[in-house]
This record gives structure tokens, C-alpha cells and sequence, in this order.
């Protein structure tokens, strides 16, 4: 799916605003997973996460589930999203996601339907 950034994203000098957007794999899980340990993020049961600790955590998710058309989207990471992306930017990538999510279980619910209408070899 794609989408248009309100204020853009900053990189090298330009600002980019196309993007797209796909749903999240288990692939993109383990990335994103390997991409928070790699921030040192350990979430422990006396010491709380931070909230710019929580941020980077969602951003290590968002990044795998968003390409920025034009750029080079290894330069992307989530210190680099936490500093550069607007927060109506990102609301509305997250907004994307879940249209796209949305449309996904849709189609589902539809097929399911559609099975259910149609005769059967016991029928």
C-alpha cells in the first residue's frame, strides 16, 4: 500500500515523502527483534523502559514494514526515525499499516463468505 508523508523525511539533504507499506512477516519479526537487541533495549522487571526506549522498540517494527521510495533504506534505522520523522508522519504511517491490516482481513472475512455460499462435493 501506498502513502504520501505530510512533512516528509529528511535524508542527505533532501526530504522524501513517498512510502510503502506491507504487513508484517515473521522474517520482518526476527529482524526487528535482532534490531532491538542490537540497541542493548532489555526490558527488566525492576527498571522500567524509558519511553524513547519504548519508541525505538516500535520504530524497529515500523521500519520493517515501511520503505521509503528513493531512499536507501539500510541508512534508515530507529535513532535515525526517533530524530528525523515527524510525529504526524508517523501516526500516519501507523495508520497505513492498519488500512492495509484492515483490508487484508477483509478480503479474508469476504473469501470466508463467499466459501460458505458455494456448493461442496457433499452437496
Amino acid at each position: 500500500m501506498d502513502g504520501r508523508l505530510l512533512l516528509g523525511l529528511p535524508v542527505n539533504g533532501k526530504c522524501y515523502f513517498d512510502f510503502k507499506v506491507h504487513l508484517l512477516t515473521l522474517g520482518d519479526e526476527c529482524n526487528a527483534l535482532e534490531m532491538i537487541a542490537e540497541l542493548g533495549i532489555v526490558q527488566k522487571e525492576d527498571k522500567p523502559l524509558s519511553q524513547a526506549e519504548k519508541m525505538l522498540m516500535d520504530l524497529a517494527y515500523l521500519i520493517q514494514q515501511v520503505e521509503f521510495v528513493g531512499v536507501d533504506n539500510t541508512q534508515i534505522t530507529p535513532h535515525y526515525l526517533l530524530d528525523n520523522l515527524a510525529t504526524d508522519d508517523y501516526v500516519l504511517i501507523n495508520e497505513a499499516i492498519l488500512a492495509l491490516r484492515k483490508k487484508h482481513i477483509s478480503a479474508g472475512e469476504s473469501l470466508s463468505q463467499e466459501n460458505s455460499h458455494a456448493p461442496t462435493a457433499m452437496t
